[in-house]
């Protein structure tokens, strides 16, 4: 594979594929080209063809073809030239979309397609006249020369040289909508809110990751139907029609629904998780552990370990008193010390757990009660991150634009901690009302980059859930992510109300009370106690008349944020009296609480996690590797660990504050590879 760039041919394209681009006819780029000489030629259906290096285009040519590739959103001329686009699909599916917008394309299709196959053949300005001629004899009024060539382009633009001019598609308007949900439709949608949310995050494909979150939340819907009190058979109704509607690529008809629904439902009620797993990918015949070797297994996590799967799991293994049968079936695990069999979690559930509370004989756990005391007897830092969201109480200021005026918000700040030693791990702080998943999988990222991956995370079922992502050409999915990380051993925990995430909210009050002198505070509530000149300072910046300097009042989003790191500085360095903490400060109970014995694993001794938060790219791999572009600095990567996957698409993890290595995988989502980073490059936009 010859990679030196001395020796590589140019790259050379024919007039046709020039014009395509240009939205022009070949004649008129031959003509352009007809006093320079051919770099070389090309065979296109048959036929020997004339082709050009682009050093070789007239500048008034590759002026257009600038323009064309920046309003196209290609990086250069020659990745677009080299780039051939499929014919454009509209977001909606055809049968799908509203029927006025159906109508509304037939008759573009009729005005249009006429002027479409003169397009080569006629001047430009016989082009126009007859073109506004068939407009107006369809629409019954004419319309202005401008308008009419910008619906002749997109149509040739979605159509992308396939001249297929036919295709009702490529005729539809910009903004579509979807034709409205049945009655029957609309009451699924509002009784089964989850799972429809859930389907819509998952991508199209959804992965078999995504396809078993489905059936996961899909029985998990049905169970919760029927424990309240609703007949089974009309439980499982309701579920079969929400997927049919929502989800027809799981299967095609109502019939193969119910059909997959029960051969899926025995294996869900006995085996859950493990269930909806193809079975043939344990390459061997059915395996239930013994009764004994799940008694030998409970006893060393209850009295030893103290409800720590992990590694009562692997003392057991280590102690041979495990049966022939388990010791030779999971001779190779664990590979990594967090991993447990997903089976033996299944065959235990949480028994093990409740049984070392029992035994600890600290605190007794009742059900019954309206309230419960959080404990972290036999825990160690990172076996729990717990992360929520708030509204600090402290006004700061930022421009959209630097010649703009001054936005005075209050932001929303994302703080993780540590449940144990209540020590805050990371924040961030976004001037936004509300923020994206991408802040949640980043900070998770760094968290887990810096300190170790937590055996558990505790979230508001909210922050998880209902954020979208934002970055890269096909996002981090929050279904297949949260389904990997349940895959992966690591826990999830979803906290249903203030209760539930008491530990946070108690650290952000404690963090708030140290803002009290800061400029810009506003109170706890706002409403009530508000200080008298915070008004009078947001009347004064915000004035349009004569607007005061903000600096003299408020901090600018950076030096909150630089405070912000001062206050959790002092936060964690600070002792504190009560229960949890006994004198110490949570930075100090955070280092003497750090298991030695079996510490936490690195982000980076876990590509699959690293996988899993990361922005996904489409890219074509070449013989020199790929190219990855965020804002304005250029990522280069190649290697010999790349030579499988040269000559086609690749799908590549890659997150810009860890850049040393990117993911590959194939576009089935196998064989992953981890290459280096080879050249970080920057360039003006």
């Amino acid at each position: 594979m010859d990679t030196n760039p001395q020796t590589a041919l140019p790259l050379v394209f024919t007039a046709a594929r020039i014009a395509e681009c240009l939205s022009v006819s070949p004649q008129a780029v031959r003509k352009a080209l007809r006093s320079i000489r051919t770099a070389s030629t090309q065979i296109v259906n048959g036929n020997e063809a004339a082709a050009w290096s682009i050093e070789q285009l007239p500048a008034r040519v590759l002026e257009r073809l600038n323009r064309a590739a920046r309003r196209q959103n290609y990086h250069n001329v020659e990745t677009m030239l080299a780039h051939k686009p499929a014919p454009w699909e509209p977001p909606i599916p055809l049968s799908q979309i509203a029927d006025k917008y159906i109508i509304e394309a037939n008759k573009l299709r009729d005005a249009l397609q006429p002027s479409l196959g003169r397009l080569k053949i006629l001047p430009r300005a016989e082009q126009e006249a007859q073109g506004i001629d068939d407009y107006a004899r369809v629409f019954g009024k004419p319309c202005c020369p401008a308008w009419w060539w910008k619906l002749v382009d997109r149509a040739v633009r979605r159509d992308a040289g396939a001249e297929r001019w036919n295709r009702i598609e490529i005729y539809l308007p910009d903004r579509l909508a979807a034709k409205e949900a049945a009655p029957q439709a609309k009451a699924l949608e509002s009784q089964h809110g989850d799972l429809i949310a859930y389907i819509d995050r998952c991508s199209r494909p959804p992965t078999p990751t995504q396809r078993r979150g489905i059936w996961t939340l899909a029985f998990e819907t049905y169970d919760k139907l029927a424990s309240g009190g609703i007949e089974d058979k009309r439980a499982a109704r309701q579920v079969r029609a929400v997927l049919s509607t929502h989800a027809p690529f799981l299967t095609p008809t109502q019939e193969a629904t119910l059909k997959a629904w029960n051969r899926k439902l025995p294996k869900w009620r006995e085996r859950r998780i493990e269930g909806l797993f193809d079975a043939r990918r344990e390459n061997g015949d059915h395996f239930e552990f013994p009764p004994e070797d799940l008694l030998l297994i409970e006893r060393e996590i209850v009295f030893k370990y103290n409800g720590e799967y992990a590694r009562g799991w692997r003392a057991a293994q280590a102690s041979g008193k495990l049966s022939q049968g388990t010791t030779l079936r999971y001779r190779y695990c664990p590979s990594r010390k967090s991993e447990v069999p997903l089976k033996l979690k299944l065959a235990l559930g949480e028994r093990p757990r409740i049984l070392a509370v029992l035994h600890r004989r600290k605190r007794d756990f009742n059900s019954m009660k309206a309230h419960f005391t959080t404990t972290t007897e036999g825990l160690y830092s990172l076996d729990c991150i717990s992360a929520d969201d708030v509204t600090l109480p402290v006004y700061f200021y930022f421009r959209a634009e630097p010649d703009q005026a001054p936005i005075m918000v209050r932001g929303q700040c994302l703080i993780f901690i540590d449940l144990v030693s209540t020590c805050i791990l990371g924040w961030s702080l976004q001037p936004d009302k509300n923020y994206n998943a991408l802040v949640i999988y980043s900070q998770c990222k760094r968290v887990f980059a810096e300190k170790g991956i937590p055996r558990a995370l505790l979230f508001e079922k909210g922050i998880w859930y209902n954020s979208k992502i934002l970055t890269g050409d096909d996002p981090c999915s929050p279904t297949e992510t949260t389904q990997g990380l349940k895959e992966l051993g690591i826990e999830f925990f979803h906290a249903h109300s203030p209760e539930g995430k008491s530990e946070v909210e108690k650290v952000m009050d404690l963090v708030q009370d140290l803002m009290e002198n800061e400029h810009g505070y506003c109170g706890r509530d706002e409403r009530k106690d508000r200080p008298d000149w915070i008004k009078r300072d947001l009347a004064a910046v915000q004035s349009t008349a004569h607007p005061a300097e903000p600096s003299e009042r408020f901090y600018s989003f950076d030096e909150w944020n630089n405070r912000l790191r001062e206050i959790f500085e002092e936060y964690n360095s600070t002792k504190q009296q009560g229960r949890r903490l006994e004198g110490r400060s949570p930075e100090q109970a955070f280092i003497e609480r750090w298991n030695t014995e079996d510490p936490p694993i690195r982000l980076a001794d876990n590509p699959e996690l690293q996988w899993l938060l990361s922005a996904k790219y489409t890219v074509n791999v070449g013989a020199d590797g790929f190219k990855i572009r965020s804002g304005n600095r250029e990522f280069k990567y190649y290697g010999e660990e790349l030579s499988a996957f040269s000559g086609y698409p690749a799908r590549v993890a890659f997150d810009p504050e860890f850049p040393d290595f990117a993911i590959v995988k194939d576009m089935k989502g196998k064989n992953s590879t981890i290459v280096p980073l080879a050249r970080l490059r920057g360039f003006d936009r």
